[in-house]
């Protein structure tokens, strides 16, 4: 899996000791695909880089995740601090 984004080492810290308290996660990470884009048997991820992470760091090695074809029209992707705006999936 490859990353689009960098973590934010608060909240992986925080993250990482709800997980060890919980000893689970709530949600998938949601990836797609890159077959055929440009580097063919990986996948991106575009939800979960903290989730990564700290299972990365807790020594899991596999992850449970939803696979999108990122590229269909009604997959949207929306800003982050402002859920209302769109986001050019080209960016």
């Amino acid at each position: 899996m490859l990353p689009h984004e960098a973590t934010l080492e608060d909240r992986f810290k925080e993250l990482l000791e709800e997980i060890r308290r919980d000893g689970f996660l709530l949600r998938p990470i949601v990836v797609s695909k890159l077959d055929g884009i440009s580097r063919n048997g990986y996948y991106v991820i575009h939800d979960g880089h903290h989730r990564v992470r700290c299972l990365k760091a807790l020594g899991c090695k596999y992850v449970v995740a939803s696979v999108i074809d990122f590229f269909l029209d009604n997959i949207k992707v929306f800003h982050y601090s402002d859920p209302s705006k769109e986001f050019p999936k080209e960016r």
